[in-house]
């Protein structure tokens, strides 16, 4: 999927509501309505892939927090995900239902500005080189993003000017219980993949991955050698691309590295499991024909509590009956990952690993996580760890 296949199908999509305006005569100017409806579906789908994932969004204000320094505001990263996700969303509805312009339509012109300078800023001085735009579901270059934003902004000035041509759907009540609901609809999608596992994993660790095969290179950069060599017989200096040249004559002097073509990294790049003498476990544990049950904690300190006794469970199963292994997988030192279980009275085998790593892996703290021969079994957020005895259903 690339922007501009997003950009095909809700430009389809925007198309086909366009006609059933002009059905129900819902439109002065059905240019001006296909414009609004194409800006409106793409606002849905946007929300829609980041709704699902309200955590990682999250993510992605903190890391803008971090960047322009406006870390006061890093405890409402979560809250403010909330907000925003379902304001794009409601924006995107009432644009499709042209309901409630004298408020959608300056919440458009508001969040599309506020979109662009930001994308910009990015784009220009290379500060966050993902916008979130589309969440984990497509990530996107500063500078496409800031193009993007661009083509937005006008279509939205283009929208505006001409907002008279436009008939809503429903009257007013009506248009208000739209926006209502719909807001309604929303927070109630994205606050149910926040308090579980998003329901859709658009991330490398989803459910069902072969771990080995998603942390090989896509596609390895490609560069080119720029070799200076001095001609001693002659004092004059000569550059050789990709190739040493022959010959006793040839002093070497220099040597300058061009990327021609960027590579792709592997989808994983950044899965380690270290145990707490400093050795690298990841092949014994990627190879492991017994299942795994990896109980992670991004940070043991803040760890959830409602979950300690499903995992009380799978530990004390795993000591009786034997059918899996279990590990402890933290980003916290051994002392507090060991103060945790002491105060929870378990035991059991620490791992360390890279907090992003594990909050990419997984959306929950604690979080539970089968692994076996390298692909990933099932994952459950700590609400929903099922009974120890259908763990390995």
């Amino acid at each position: 999927m690339t922007i501009f296949i997003i950009a095909l199908y809700t430009g389809i999509a925007a198309l086909l509501w366009t006609l059933l305006e002009f059905a129900l005569k819902k439109s002065e100017n059905y240019f001006i309505s296909f414009i609004k409806n194409w800006i409106g579906t793409f606002f849905i789908f946007s929300a829609v892939v980041k709704l699902v994932d309200p955590v990682g969004m999250a993510v992605k204000l903190s890391d803008y927090f971090n960047v322009f320094h406006l870390t006061f505001l890093l405890p409402a990263a979560q809250f403010l995900s909330f907000v925003i996700l379902t304001l794009e969303f409601i924006v995107g509805v009432g644009l499709l239902f042209s309901a409630l312009k004298r408020v959608i339509l300056p919440t458009l012109l508001a969040m599309i500005v506020f979109f662009t300078l930001l994308t910009g800023v990015s784009a220009i001085f290379g500060v966050v080189q993902d916008c979130g735009c589309f969440g984990d579901f497509l990530k996107i270059s500063p500078w496409t993003s800031f193009i993007k934003d661009i083509i937005l902004t006008i279509m939205t000035l283009m929208v505006i000017y001409n907002h008279k041509k436009l008939i809503p759907f429903f009257r007013r009540g009506g248009s208000f219980v739209l926006i209502l609901l719909s807001g309604i609809g929303a927070l109630a999608f994205t606050l149910h993949n926040y308090y579980h596992l998003p329901m859709w994993d658009f991330r490398a660790y989803k459910t069902g991955t072969y771990i080995p095969e998603k942390m090989k290179q896509v596609k390895a950069p490609v560069y080119q050698n720029k070799l200076v060599y001095k001609n001693t017989d002659t004092g004059e200096e000569e550059t050789f691309i990709n190739r040493v040249p022959k010959g006793e004559q040839w002093e070497y002097v220099s040597m300058e590295q061009v990327l021609l073509e960027e590579g792709i990294e592997a989808p994983i790049h950044d899965f380690a499991l270290i145990d707490v003498n400093g050795n690298d476990l990841t092949s014994e544990i990627l190879s492991f024909e017994k299942p795994i049950a990896l109980i992670i904690l991004h940070d043991a300190q803040k760890a959830g509590e409602k979950g300690i006794e499903k995992i009380k469970e799978i530990v004390a199963y795993s000591d009786q009956e034997n059918l899996y292994n279990y590990a402890f997988l933290s980003a916290s030192s051994n002392e507090d990952l060991e103060d945790y279980k002491q105060q929870h009275g378990i035991t059991g085998t620490n791992l360390s690993a890279d907090g992003t790593m594990l909050k990419t892996m997984i959306r929950s703290n604690p979080g539970l996580v089968l692994l076996q021969n390298g692909t990933i079994e099932g994952k459950w957020h700590y609400r929903d760890i099922p009974a120890a005895e259908h763990l390995l259903d």
